[in-house]
């Protein structure tokens, strides 16, 4: 998710400025556990990589940007679902394991769309992917999938939240339910978007809407299970005047602003990723422009990481956890420099 003035998908909605789209998941690991490392600090005694890694896979998913991952407890790899290029959107489901990726060429999936939550649901031992937006068409989806033993199944439920992509979606272990938060909506009568910050719960194959406070209202927003709070922190919304992201947490079913201290700028048309890494205990931070911020004990710090050697500006990546890799990765998205080939990106980073 890169800095950029207005994204591409932002110019059919007037009212934004902002992209995202990762599906974010509480994974445990062992503390202590080896992970990777070319640069390293101290977080508890425990050795804390600070450095991006890219990795040279034999083959990879084609070049694009709003795709959907998570990892996949049960099958014990990241998967990898849909995204969007230029001119169409994609449908395909890759996983990810051991730096492999693999394509599971399936030829019953969801619909093509970018954008997409997606969460792994550990009492199902699921994935469930909910909306999205295809890349003909400016209209939200509010279909429900789940994905499990290489299969795609469409869920019928009831009473779904309202048509969304680019909503956070994250397992909180303390509710045993998945947290879907915001997303950009459509109101087809008036042609026009808005952010949204209701709150949704889905648990035992159905949709519930959270009576609670709302977080401030305004665009961009990430979020990630911290298990030193025992609740969901989202970084984000802020209106678009706004000159920090913001700190909140969900917990015991309400949200709360945190007073962190110093955190990371918000930029305009900034986007973000949030992700928990258990090996070392944070919450990593990846934005657009190379920056890496890391959340611990309720503290934010940036990380100073050579510029070189990591991943060029770009926003709509996707980002997760890779439990049997033990590192953080990220694939692709997309770059708004002119040097980039088509400006999409496949490339694979670990952290």
């Amino acid at each position: 998710m890169a800095g950029r003035a207005v994204t591409r998908r932002a110019l059919r909605f007037p009212a934004t400025v902002g992209i995202l789209g990762v599906a974010l998941l509480l994974l445990v690991v062992p503390p202590g556990a080896a992970g990777p490392a070319t640069g390293s600090a101290t977080n508890g005694g425990v050795v804390v990589p600070h450095a991006w890694i890219l990795l040279h896979p034999s083959t990879a998913p084609s070049k694009r940007d709003g795709q959907s991952m998570v990892y996949d407890i049960a099958a014990g790899a990241v998967v990898l679902f849909g995204g969007e290029g230029y001119s169409h959107a994609f449908n395909d489901t890759w996983t990810f394991r051991a730096g492999v990726w693999t394509d599971l060429g399936l030829s019953h999936a969801p619909p093509g769309r970018s954008f997409a939550s997606f969460a792994y649901d550990p009492d199902s031992q699921r994935a469930i992917l909910f909306g999205g937006v295809p890349v003909s068409s400016s209209i939200p989806m509010n279909d429900t999938w789940a994905f499990a033993n290489g299969t795609w199944h469409r869920l019928s439920v009831h009473g779904a939240p309202p048509a969304v992509f680019d909503a956070s979606f994250v397992f909180d272990p303390a509710m045993g339910r998945l947290v879907l938060y915001g997303g950009y909506t459509w109101n087809s009568s008036a042609h026009l978007g808005a952010w949204n910050n209701a709150t949704w719960s889905w648990a035992n194959g159905s949709w519930t809407k959270i009576p609670t406070s709302s977080v401030a209202s305004g665009d961009i927003s990430a979020a990630a299970y911290d298990p030193t709070y025992g609740g969901i922190v989202l970084v984000g919304p802020v209106a678009r005047s706004g000159t920090t992201i913001g700190t909140w947490l969900f917990r015991n079913g309400s949200w709360s602003a945190l007073s962190v201290g110093v955190e990371p700028p918000q930029l305009p048309g900034q986007a973000q990723s949030l992700v928990l890494d258990p090996t070392y205990h944070f919450l990593l931070l990846v934005g657009p422009w190379r920056d890496t911020w890391r959340f611990h004990n309720g503290s934010w710090t940036q990380l100073h990481l050579v510029p070189t050697s990591t991943p060029k500006d770009r926003y709509g990546f996707g980002l997760t956890f890779d439990a049997h890799d033990r590192y953080v990765l990220l694939f692709g998205g997309f770059t708004d420099r002119a040097s980039d080939a088509l400006h999409h990106q496949n490339d694979t980073w670990t952290y």
